[in-house]
């Protein structure tokens, strides 16, 4: 969807391959966010919404290897571990506060962005 010189140009700071790796899970993790929060009747291909997803992909992906890499868009981020272990040592964590698609962690800031887009381009609807 977007190309490594764009990535980079938004900010994105991992190199061509781990781009390459991560990018097209990247893709379709924001597509079917998206599949799942707006109305059926509006769903498209991710190319044919009016939205450039640049920074939206960019933000994902930086958060995406940050929090698992390859692992995360298979559901096993660092996020998911509650408890750790050892011999004489017990380590809870709790209170993590990152939204979450299909067990995959998403960039809050990411979710935002992406919401506010989606918002603006009349594709999500308010119910009363």
């Amino acid at each position: 969807m977007i190309t490594y010189p764009q990535y980079r140009n938004c900010g994105g700071s991992l190199d061509e391959y781990e781009f390459g790796q991560l990018e097209p899970g990247v893709c379709r993790l924001i597509d079917s966010y998206i599949k799942n929060n707006i109305p059926y009747w509006k769903v498209r291909k991710l190319s044919e919404y009016d939205i450039d997803f640049s920074d939206i992909i960019t933000m994902q992906v930086d958060f995406i290897a940050e929090n698992g890499g390859k692992a995360a868009l298979n559901g096993n981020s660092d996020f998911n571990i509650a408890a750790v272990t050892t011999k004489g040592f017990n380590y809870q964590m709790k209170g993590k506060q990152v939204p979450m698609f299909n067990n995959v962690p998403l960039s809050p800031m990411m979710v935002t962005e992406l919401r506010d887009q989606l918002r603006q381009a009349g594709l999500l609807t308010m119910c009363l």
